[in-house]
Parts: structure tokens; sequence; C-alpha cells
């Protein structure tokens, strides 16, 4: 299924650049077709607007124990017209601040060519012009194999595991793709607002979220990393159940989609270092056009630890009502 998965959403193309409003729309009806089959229901929460998160829901993620959840949008575009730099994390910065000098040096440089031989009426239009061709011409980045789509393949794993081998636990458990988290987390922070408000405080506390996010890159330390106890004691407990060699960190910084959820246990499976610095350069491939390599094996690792750990958790919450 992993290798189903991944020819139909990183080798093709029609679901590659999940930013635009009608491909999401698209990634819905391939998702929901894949989770109906599935006897799963499911629905967008939200309109598939710009700039408006639209998390795709599939279960009752009210009633549900556990959420399992994954972000579907895609990274930015590179910044400058060659976009040379954009081949690691890093380089991504240096891309955009590259693009920003070329952007306002040109301006300025024109506005005071345009001043001197034309007169200050036209230097508007060579803004607009400017402007123009620098969008214009920034790249697309087109792969994004490890980020993340290795997520959203987990997810789609998960569901047709829980479905064939799992069905007793189908109602109790939610998949979440989570929209714009690569502007800034505004689908876990909708995600989280919204199930904070309609939920008693004590249904909420004892829910526990499971991210998954570029899982399936170049590198292969495995780790999880979460922003609070409860979060580290759900690791830890996956760790020992699943047998899992996977490094545990706490972390305010890198625990991504689940950043949001301090008040229940939440984790987030990455595949990184755990100092924020060494980050940018360890995990090559996000954001970057380099981020067209996908590892099967290590997307199926980590599916088959928490496929191992499901049933035991949710036996354990079981028993403590």
């Amino acid at each position: 299924m992993i290798d189903k998965l991944h020819q139909e959403l990183n080798v093709e193309e029609k679901f590659r650049v999940r930013r635009d409003p009608k491909v999401k729309r698209e990634f819905f009806d391939y998702v929901n077709a894949h989770f109906t089959e599935r006897g799963y229901s499911g629905r967008p929460d939200g309109e598939f607007l710009p700039k408006t998160p639209t998390n795709l829901i599939f279960g009752d993620e009210k009633k549900a124990d556990i959420l399992l959840t994954a972000h579907y949008d895609t990274c930015l575009n590179g910044s400058t017209i060659p976009s040379f730099f954009v081949t690691n994390t890093l380089g991504i910065v240096a891309d955009v601040f590259i693009g920003l000098f070329f952007l306002f040096g040109v301006a300025i440089a024109g506005t005071i060519l345009m001043a001197i031989f034309t007169g200050w009426y036209a230097i508007p239009y060579f803004f607009a012009g400017v402007l123009w061709v620098y969008t214009g011409f920034s790249r697309i980045n087109k792969h994004n194999f490890n980020d993340n789509t290795s997520g959203c393949i987990a997810l789609l794993e998960i569901a047709d595991k829980i479905a064939k081998n799992y069905p007793e636990l189908k109602d109790r458990i939610a998949f979440v793709f989570m929209d714009l988290e690569e502007s800034r987390l505004v689908g876990s922070k909708f995600l989280h607002k919204k199930l904070k408000a309609e939920l008693a405080p004590e249904i909420y506390s004892q829910k526990l979220l499971i991210n998954f996010d570029c899982i399936g890159g170049r590198d292969k330390t495995k780790t999880i990393y979460s922003n609070s106890d409860g979060g580290i004691a759900l690791a830890n407990k996956l760790k020992e159940v699943a047998n899992l060699n996977v490094k545990i960190y706490r972390s305010p910084l890198i625990a991504t989609d689940s950043m949001p959820f301090k008040d229940i246990a939440s984790f987030s499976f990455m595949s990184t270092s755990p100092f924020i610095l060494k980050e940018l350069t360890v995990m090559k491939d996000i954001h970057s056009n380099r981020d067209k390599y996908f590892d099967p094996e290590m997307v199926g690792e980590y599916t088959s630890a928490v496929l191992k750990f499901l049933p035991e958790i949710l036996q354990e919450k079981a028993n403590r009502h």
C-alpha cells in the first residue's frame, strides 16, 4: 500500500503542489475515496478558500480518543529567479534574502536612474514592473515527497490497516489532514481552538494526538518530539510497546503541527536533529527542490509501531474508565 500511495501522491503530478484551493479540493476527493472504501466518513472543515485553513477530517474528532494527524499543504515557492540556493532548509532562508535583495536593490537603483533620466512620474510603473518580473519568475517547488506527503501516506496506510485488522478501533480514532501548516501552523491552531471551545475540559484533556511530519526523507535518525510531559510519557510508552528504535526529545520549537496542543498528550514523529540550528542543515530536503527522495521502509516502520501501540493505549484508557 505504501508503494502504491507513493506512486500516486509523489511520482504523479496532479497532487504534487497542494497550495491552490482547487488542488486541495481534488486532494480531498482522493483521500475521501480511500477512507470511504474503508468504511470511514469524512468532510472538509472549511470552504477551500485562499489563505483560509480547510482541515480534512475522517471520523469524529470530538468523540475519538486519539487523533492521528499530518499536514497536507506544501511549502512556499522559491524567491530568486533561478532559485539556486533552494537546496536545503538553510538554503531557502538564503534564497529569500537574496530574492529580497534583488527586488529592493533593483528597485532602488532603478528609482535613482529613472529620477535622473525620466522623472519621478515613471517610478510607480518601474516598481510594478520589477515586482511582476520577480513574482512571475519565482519557482514553484514541486518536490514535496518528504514534507509532508510522507505524513499523508502514513495516515492513509494506518487507515487501511485499521479497517482490515482492527475494525473495533475505528470509532475511537479520527484522522485529520491539517491545512496551512507551512503558514505558521494555521490548521493545527484552528483545530486546537475549535476542539477546546466545543469540548468539556475533562474530555479534551484526555485526548491523545500523534502527528506525522517528515518521516520519509534521507535522514535515518528516527525521532519523536513533544512539548509536554504527557507527550513525552506517551512517546516512551510507544517506544516500549512497539520496540521502536527511536530518540525522544522534549522541544518547544520542533514539535511542528502538534505545538498548539499543549493541553493534551501530543507528539510529532520527525526525522531530524534535536538542535534547531543543526536542524536547518540536517533536514536536507524539506522546503527545497531536493525533496524528491522517499523512504517507504521508514514510513512503514513508523506506521507499524503506531499500529502496535493503538490497541494497547486504547485498552489502557478503557480500563481506567
